[in-house]
């Protein structure tokens, strides 16, 4: 039962051509056992592309708010995400990747930059409610991202009700049509929020993301309130539902092992800003900013006995109020000169289209 939304059926776009799981589902993409290195994108337009974004928030004292300062959550942030791909975000609490992620969906204005979906302009747009169209976001918590007064068939549907698409028979079809692709059963759409376990709060999270077919969906911290064994069905979903429709996710993550599983390509962020972007192989083999080999080193190794060269970094992260002149690293990095503190790296090329942005990124005194 097609609803119709711009020409096309809302859900099931022109391009895909064969059913799946209950769906229409694209062809071409990821295949669902690829582990994610074969990417279905085209090389020269990126689905979601972000320039220079900047996020800061004004610290204010005293009974009339006076602004004393600002907080430096994101700055200068760029990059970009293809179809069919997923571009891992890292970084350790305080980093500014939720922030980044929450200001590309405008759930948070930017102070400045450019996001571009699908090659047109979205910072400006009048109505944010039009994004949702075509980007959805996943949040951390299933629980409190879900309306506990609706039944899992009315949150799922709330993005098709809000953008008028269809009628409630039609609604509810497609209701059926999306638990179906996320594993949940058709006598579960009645059901509250609460009556369902963690796992299956998330798939009706993603269910919902999916409603409208987006071209990109963000996801915050997907799998970090659950279990482990559920952790590994979410992200294969996720893989799945990714291979069938080549839609683009921007995966914000702290857990580098779960970003490995996922991730076509990674950026780690530190302070504010990315330090380091590469495919995940380039990232992962051979790190070249010295705070992604400090958080690499400190991932378990599944080998019973195996060990890690563990770095263990000096001091604390400095405040995003008052960040460190230069390089942001240096005052916790143990390659840091006196060249670090007065001029800021650039993010730029070392090997291929692996950017980094550390003046002694080419130093042979590797950490790893």
């Amino acid at each position: 039962m097609p609803l119709c939304r711009r020409g096309g059926e809302l859900g099931e776009g022109a391009a895909r051509e064969r059913r799946g799981g209950g769906v229409s589902v694209r062809t071409e993409g990821k295949d669902a056992g690829s582990g994610g290195d074969t990417l279905g994108r085209d090389a020269k337009t990126p689905v979601l592309q972000v320039e220079h974004l900047v996020k800061h928030f004004p610290v204010r004292k005293g009974v009339f708010g006076r602004r004393v300062g600002e907080v430096h959550a994101v700055s200068d942030v760029s990059f970009e995400v293809f179809k069919g791909q997923t571009l891992g975000l890292v970084g350790e609490s305080g980093c500014g990747k939720s922030t980044t992620g929450r200001t590309v969906m405008r759930l948070l204005e930017p102070t400045s930059g450019v996001v571009r979906l699908q090659g047109q302009e979205i910072t400006a747009a009048t109505n944010p409610r039009d994004l949702a169209r075509d980007m959805a976001f996943v949040f951390q918590d299933p629980f409190a991202s879900l309306n506990p007064r609706l039944t899992a068939a009315k949150n799922v549907t709330e993005p098709l009700r809000i953008q008028g698409a269809g009628d409630a028979a039609q609604r509810r079809a497609r209701a059926l049509e999306l638990f179906a692709h996320v594993g949940l059963r058709e006598d579960q759409l009645d059901r509250l929020p609460s009556e369902f376990s963690g796992g299956q709060r998330q798939r009706i999270g993603i269910a919902r993301a999916l409603a409208l077919s987006p071209k990109v969906v963000i996801l915050d911290e997907p799998v970090s309130a659950l279990d482990v064994s559920v952790q590994a069905q979410v992200l294969n979903l996720l893989k799945r539902l990714q291979a069938e429709t080549d839609v683009a996710f921007l995966f914000i993550s702290h857990d580098l092992s779960v970003v490995r599983h996922l991730c076509d390509r990674v950026a780690v962020m530190y302070l504010g800003k990315i330090v380091e972007i590469g495919d995940r192989a380039q990232v992962y083999d051979r790190p070249l900013h010295p705070y992604t080999q400090a958080l690499l080193s400190a991932v378990p190794v599944p080998v019973p006995g195996a060990r890690r060269n563990r770095i263990v970094l000096q001091g604390d992260l400095p405040s995003p109020v008052n960040p460190p002149k230069g390089c942001r690293f240096r005052t916790r990095c143990p390659k840091a000169q006196a060249i670090c503190a007065e001029k800021e790296p650039e993010l730029a090329s070392r090997t291929g289209a692996q950017l980094v942005a550390c003046h002694f990124a080419d130093d042979d005194r590797s950490m790893v």
